[in-house]
């Protein structure tokens, strides 16, 4: 079945954008996310099973295209 997210959406509007980009740095920066959406499988841009900064540089890269 197809994923409940879009890949890179990490606040689940339905767009990647800077926002987006914003959260990962927070969640790559060990900030408080509890009072904000943040879907975990959406962020891990290269799909394997951990978030770091390669992910955010992929981010980077989409919103730059």
């Amino acid at each position: 079945p197809a994923p409940d997210y879009v890949l890179g959406d990490m606040d689940g509007n339905g767009k990647v954008n800077n926002r987006d980009l914003g959260l990962l740095q927070l969640y790559l920066n060990d900030s408080d996310l509890t009072d904000k959406t943040f879907i975990w499988d959406a962020a891990d841009l290269d799909g394997n099973g951990k978030l770091n900064n390669r992910d955010l540089g992929l981010l980077q890269k989409r919103l730059n295209n």
